[in-house]
């Protein structure tokens, strides 16, 4: 069973990060893969630089294979924990932002728009950081930087 801790959220990374982790990596490797292309197409002769690019590509890969399985592994999880994180899914459940587990979406409530559900996160992901962000009374340095 998948522990829900304080901030109502599953431990480990949310599925909306998951998911827009795996877009990041899926874009990375889509760049190898164009600079493969384009080395091809021009005739480059093999050399260490084509077979860096090669080696790259598998490199770039590893992780879109893991997040493949892992985004819904992590989303039904959420689902049984009675949330989503996901924008447009699972209509029924009650949606979640992703860094703080607040409720932004009632179960059955309409979808939020791209718009407002981007400004909603990047809210709560500038509230996470300021949360965890230790205070600077504590560093021991005076506002002109020096320490006391």
């Amino acid at each position: 069973m998948d522990e829900i801790h304080g901030g109502g959220l599953i431990k480990g990374p949310t599925a909306f990060a998951l998911l827009r982790l795996r877009y990041r990596c899926t874009t990375m490797a889509l760049a190898v893969l164009g600079i493969m292309f384009v080395l091809n197409v021009s005739g480059f002769p093999q050399s260490w630089l084509t077979n860096s690019v090669v080696f790259a590509m598998g490199v770039a890969m590893i992780p879109v294979i893991a997040l493949i399985s892992w985004v819904p592994a992590k989303s039904r999880a959420e689902q049984r924990a009675g949330y989503t994180t996901l924008r447009n899914e699972l209509k029924e459940l009650e949606q979640r932002d992703p860094y703080l587990g607040r409720v932004i979406r009632n179960p059955g409530g309409e979808y939020l728009q791209r718009a407002d559900f981007l400004e909603i996160i990047q809210a709560a992901k500038e509230d996470a950081e300021r949360l965890s962000r230790p205070a600077d009374a504590t560093s021991g340095k005076t506002s002109t930087g020096g320490t006391e």
